[in-house]
């Protein structure tokens, strides 16, 4: 797998970040318009059409895999054809680090939809309570005091995993609200002892709840399913798939941590799959190396599920394609 260092500090010029901003302005100037995908992408099953059977060879496949691993693994899946789904250490509360924006994202649209709140308000960058390096661009493109709409926010925290954004937005929301609203969507592990930790199962009942939230608002869900997709962050559950495969995900990274969950829209078979790891290695870049072979052996079995009886364990470059 590619190495990717989009997310690391070290060994980026922070001129890139310049670049990296002006674009984006630039995109969101041109590109904020709700992203449409068939409607079928947003229901989750069971689908009464829809083939029949369980996943519990899939199972077994990521189960071997992961045996031949250090560090743990938090795993669940879950066909949005079907209803078919399981988990590995699922309920395993984990560090969630930047895969926990989506969940701010989509409650701050949930608001929008609401009429609480307005995706052209601004907010001013307070540096003493909002400052964070790491991912993002706002830490070397804003002053103090500048201000950002709650749109401008949301797609930077998505779409570049901005932290600034994240703190910011978290912020104005307040955390005690979002905590509560983790909850109602189905959230168990929600901040214990305020830490930010989650698990497997939780992170795709958030990509659920976003799936369901954009089939019932598709202009203002749309825009998060849109920011997901368009992530600069190719490692991960993408990074082993062919390129036209559309993949709306979040990573999320710390030192000896690796995230990501998302939505493979894979035609006639998509799934939300979600793999949180830690101590696979002394830094991310393994647990995201397994993530995407992960992601690969999910793919290659859904692939083959989609076509006449296909059947039996699936590894890494193993499946037909599409």
């Amino acid at each position: 797998m590619a190495d990717w260092n989009w997310r690391r500090k070290e060994g980026w010029h922070p001129g890139w970040y310049l670049v990296a901003g002006a674009l984006f302005a630039l995109g969101l100037a041109v590109g904020m318009h709700s992203f449409q995908l068939p409607r079928g992408y947003y229901k989750y099953g069971p689908d009464p059409l829809a083939i029949p059977g369980g996943c519990d060879e899939l199972k077994v496949a990521v189960q071997e895999y992961i045996r031949t691993k250090p560090g743990t693994f938090g795993i669940y899946f879950w066909d949005l054809k079907t209803g078919a789904h399981f988990g590995i250490n699922e309920t395993v509360a984990l560090p969630a680090a930047s895969s926990i924006k989506v969940v701010v994202a989509l409650y701050l649209y949930n608001l929008v939809a609401e009429g609480k709140l307005s995706l052209d308000e601004r907010m001013a960058y307070d540096p003493e309570l909002d400052y964070e390096g790491g991912a993002g661009v706002i830490q070397f493109t804003a002053s103090p005091g500048q201000t950002f709409t709650l749109r401008e926010l949301a797609s930077l925290m998505i779409r570049v995993s901005d932290n600034i954004a994240w703190h910011m937005l978290t912020r104005r929301l307040g955390k005690e609200n979002l905590k509560a609203f983790m909850r109602s969507l189905g959230g168990k592990t929600v901040y214990p002892d305020d830490k930010n930790f989650s698990t497997a199962e939780d992170l795709s009942t958030y990509m659920r709840a976003a799936l369901d939230f954009a089939e019932r608002n598709p202009d203002v869900g749309g825009l998060l399913i849109d920011d997901l997709t368009h992530s600069i962050y190719k490692d991960g559950l993408p990074a082993l798939l062919p390129e036209d495969i559309r993949v709306a995900h979040k990573v999320g990274a710390l030192p000896a941590v690796a995230n990501d969950t998302g939505i493979v829209f894979l035609p006639n078979r998509p799934y939300i799959l979600t793999v949180m790891t830690k101590d696979v290695g002394a830094s991310e870049n393994p647990g995201f190396q397994a993530i995407g072979e992960i992601s690969r052996i999910v793919y290659d079995y859904q692939t083959r599920k989609g076509q006449a009886g296909g059947s039996g364990p699936y590894g890494p470059g193993q499946g037909k394609g599409l």
